[in-house]
């Protein structure tokens, strides 16, 4: 009878602990989620729309590259309507010029800004890159997109450089200095974020941070052409940008 009694008591000790860690954990997933409720109070009757803008690692439409279709199971509250407005081969100045008729004038509610075409095609050299005449042009493009898209909408994100020095095109002697251009534009495009009080994910540091040997020609994290994220890449990519979505919605109400 007494052996009885002490697993009776066991199991209620048993059942408390778990619903105690049960409340415990739902609070915690509470208190980092946002609320679907309120968000769909705050878009009656339609989604929330995000533009992707940017070149081919936007565009490309290749294995792991579909970055739509990653983001709304990223996303399976079907809060999000995604739009690709990627061209390849695309650079900041000619993103620019097609700002307000592929972006403003659709009036979406967040833009995610991706592109590495300005320092990741072949025809700008490691010497042009470094000019600070090149350098000073780049930031003023990449100043007044941004602006220009924090002035008309609610929240921009801005991601890339990705590569990290790879390349068909890119002989292991300038390596070192391909490498050095990619840091250079990435904290470039830092410091426009920052001043422009825009969300800038460095995923150029991201990707680093994911190999032992940053020296390497391959991470592991690209295709076979030096620049698009395959699946592992894509990941980092997905979970950055799905990471600033959710904390732009918390931060809604």
């Amino acid at each position: 009878e007494q052996f009885i009694k002490i697993g009776i008591l066991l199991g209620c000790i048993g059942c408390w602990i778990a619903v105690l860690f049960h409340a415990i954990k739902n609070n915690i997933s509470k208190s980092h989620s946002y609320s679907i409720e309120k968000i769909q109070k705050l878009y009656v009757d339609r989604k929330v729309n995000i533009i992707l803008f940017g070149d081919s690692l936007v565009q490309k439409p290749i294995e792991h590259q579909k970055f739509m279709e990653l983001l709304y199971e990223k996303f399976p509250e079907n809060l999000f309507t995604f739009t690709n407005s990627g061209k390849n081969g695309q650079k900041i100045k000619e993103l620019r010029q097609r700002l307000y008729t592929d972006v403003i004038s659709h009036r979406p509610d967040g833009v995610f800004l991706f592109w590495d075409s300005d320092v990741s095609s072949s025809e700008n050299t490691v010497d042009h890159l470094l000019k600070e005449s090149t350098q000073t042009k780049y930031e003023e493009d990449l100043r007044f997109v941004v602006s220009s898209l924090r002035g008309n909408i609610s929240f921009v994100i801005v991601g890339g450089p990705i590569l990290m020095g790879e390349g068909p095109w890119l002989q292991p002697r300038r390596f070192f200095g391909r490498s050095k251009v990619l840091t250079l534009y990435s904290n470039i495009n830092s410091r426009v974020c920052v001043s422009e009080n825009v969300t800038f994910l460095n995923l150029r540091k991201a990707f680093l941070d994911n190999i032992p040997k940053p020296f390497l020609l391959n991470g592991g994290f690209l295709t076979n052409d030096g620049e698009h994220g395959n699946t592992r890449g894509t990941k980092i990519i997905i979970d950055a940008v799905s990471n600033a979505l959710s904390d732009w919605l918390r931060s809604l109400y």
